[in-house]
């Protein structure tokens, strides 16, 4: 990265070729002209702002212009963009960006985006509007993610696991519903709701679930209730409850696993996945998240450790010390290895994985996790959910309620294949977030 200098500043080389400088004006006053001094390295695409003492722009003056290596004094008239002579120019800033060859996106679909009601209908690709993003899940060929909540927009979509094909989306499983965790068992998808059901369909097939469109009929899939007893049912706004539950399922061998923790209770419950009978519990203290290893036995986040134990064997036996992890908070298996994959919240915001065993084998991601600024793909920040693609690597969701929200997979090494980000959910501004693109 090249940093022009201002004519106070020395030249510096960091590392890739972006930049963004941030100075007082110091501009040589001419009339009521003024201008903006400054030096480039090397050519690339250039655009300068003008901000007021808030971060507003109040002014482009150059938008992705080719420029060679050199310095430019570059004029300013004093005016905002609506041509209004600004009483005291020289108490703004001004931002400079320069990449080699501009900025390319490619949409997919919108992550936690809140898009209008429009003619175009193309609203229907965003994931959640009132919750970001929630949970994923994989099978063999396909990613599943979805939001936490949603008004008429789809919460769930499938994509393949490169995240760069979009199969289909699927609406709301209720009024305003979403998703705070998901599972794939026997080849149908689980969601646990924000209402406290859990609905579940085939992987296959699109669910149409939607509270104001036809009747019942338009209906896929099955839920059960998986509420705790004596809980009043979350209304629309009311899930935090709901985030403080997890669930995790697998097939091992010929037997099919489904749990759910419960971390105001102290419990948690194997269920019958077919209809949600309660087929046995265990007493943990504030359980988090819930995986199912290799073996059958579950492994869960209590006390800031994680614990493994087992239907026929409910002792807890530690596996990973609380000494080893900040803010654990959702975990699962890489089923080709058995080593276990951590996701931590504000305080670690890493992943980290470790064998079987426990043992400490790699950390993904910033300690002090992604700062305001450039945006770092490699980076988390408020980690929702972690799902294994088992193969080494792993899928991450982030909601974004101080953040951008998105989907990323990491592989192996820690490098991105590819993410999809949104818009925050909410009136969240996009100067808040922890992203810069321009």
């Amino acid at each position: 990265m090249d940093r022009c200098p201002s004519p106070t500043y020395t030249r510096s080389r960091l590392p890739l070729a972006l930049l963004l400088i941030l100075l007082w004006l110091p501009y040589l006053s001419m009339a009521q002209s003024y201008y903006v001094n400054y030096s480039l390295p090397s050519s690339g695409k250039v655009s300068v702002n003008i901000y007021d003492e808030k971060g507003a722009i109040v002014r482009e003056l150059l938008h992705g212009q080719s420029q060679n290596a050199g310095s430019y004094n570059l004029l300013w008239d004093g005016k905002d963009g609506k041509g209004n002579t600004l009483a005291n120019p020289l108490q703004y800033k001004w931002k400079l960006l320069k990449t080699p060859s501009g900025l390319q996106a490619e949409f997919i679909t919108g992550v936690g985006s809140s898009y209008p009601n429009g003619a175009n209908r193309q609203w229907e690709s965003g994931l959640g509007n009132h919750e970001g993003t929630s949970s994923v899940a994989v099978d063999e060929t396909h990613a599943y993610v979805a939001a936490g909540g949603g008004e008429n927009v789809r919460t769930q979509v499938k994509l393949d696991r490169s995240l760069s094909q979009l199969v289909f989306s699927g609406w709301q499983p209720d009024i305003g519903q979403g998703y705070f965790a998901r599972t794939i068992l026997e080849g149908k998808i689980y969601g646990l709701q924000a209402d406290g059901y859990v609905s579940f369909h085939s992987t296959s097939e699109i669910n149409r679930m939607y509270q104001s469109v036809g009747t019942s009929a338009n209906y896929v899939g099955s839920r059960w209730d998986a509420l705790y007893p004596g809980k009043t049912r979350p209304g629309r706004g009311q899930i935090a409850m709901m985030q403080l539950m997890d669930m995790a399922g697998a097939r091992i061998a010929t037997t099919s696993h489904l749990v759910i923790s419960y971390k105001e209770q102290n419990l948690i419950q194997w269920r019958n996945p077919a209809n949600g009978a309660v087929l046995d519990q265990v007493t943990i203290p504030a359980p988090l998240g819930v995986a199912i290893d290799n073996a059958g036995n579950v492994l869960a986040i209590s006390e800031g450790k994680v614990v493994r134990f087992s239907r026929s064997n409910k002792t807890l036996v530690q596996v990973i010390a609380a000494t080893a992890l900040d803010a654990p908070w959702r975990l699962d298996v890489d089923r080709s290895t058995g080593e276990i994959l951590v996701a931590e919240k504000a305080g670690g915001n890493q992943v980290k994985k470790f064998s079987s065993s426990g043992s400490l084998l790699k950390s993904y991601g910033r300690k002090t996790g992604r700062a305001f600024g450039l945006h770092v793909a490699t980076d988390f920040y408020d980690i929702s959910d972690i799902c294994s693609d088992n193969k080494g690597g792993f899928y991450v969701t982030e909601p974004g309620k101080r953040a951008i929200p998105r989907v990323a997979y990491i592989n192996a090494s820690g490098s991105l294949v590819k993410e999809l980000v949104g818009a925050p959910p909410g009136r969240l501004s996009v100067r808040q977030s922890r992203m810069i693109l321009r």
